[in-house]
């Protein structure tokens, strides 16, 4: 891994604390995602980015924390990207292709793939209850697109929170076994996704 291009580097030189901190978390994200996440230390994180534990508990005092950091820049960064994205599909079926779509890019980016890797029993408990509020938030949104598919009747009619478990447990999968270098690309695996699987639930 590269040694760190902005933490460490003197406070003077204009590189914002945000920055800093995000080099930090896609690192830890990388280690977590290559070694697991009860198999990497903060001194690992240290060391991936060549700087002193000190100068990494500066942006985080607890690999906890770290792991929180990274799954919630996660979250955020997948509902930034996508629910907006949603809104332009026409009926629930269509808003569905284009969430997952674009969540099968996310899952095998660095920090999305950290989020489906890692389970939020890792996490400490006061840190596990607000995520699995930011994980909810995305889950509910997945239910109202099934919904309203139902309703439009794009969609037949199924238990929609079933169903949207049934979704994220197929596309969250990609995340395992995805190889950047293969012949499919993360949006080639969704269409087919699309066209094999979801000719069950399609009108």
């Amino acid at each position: 891994m590269a040694k760190s291009k902005l933490v460490g580097k003197p406070k003077n030189i204009h590189i914002s604390f945000s920055d800093r901190k995000l080099e930090v978390l896609r690192a830890a994200a990388r280690l977590f995602n290559r070694h697991g996440y009860h198999n990497t230390t903060m001194d690992d994180i240290a060391a991936a980015l060549g700087v002193t534990k000190p100068a990494l508990y500066y942006y985080a005092k607890s690999k906890d924390e770290v792991l929180y950091e990274v799954i919630t820049y996660a979250v955020k960064e997948a509902e930034a990207a996508m629910l907006p994205a949603m809104n332009e599909g026409d009926t629930g079926a269509e808003r569905l292709r284009i969430f997952f779509d674009a969540w099968s890019r996310h899952v095998c980016g660095d920090f999305g793939r950290c989020l489906v890797q890692t389970h939020p029993k890792s996490l400490e408990s006061k840190t596990r209850r607000k995520n699995r509020l930011a994980r909810r938030n995305l889950h509910q949104q997945i239910e109202n697109s099934l919904c309203l598919g139902m309703k439009d009747g794009s969609i037949r009619a199924a238990d929609p929170k079933l169903l949207a478990l049934g979704l994220f447990d197929l596309f969250n999968g990609i995340a395992h076994w995805h190889d950047p270098g293969g012949r499919l690309s993360p949006e080639d695996i969704a269409g087919e996704y699309w066209r094999t699987f979801f000719s069950g639930i399609l009108v």
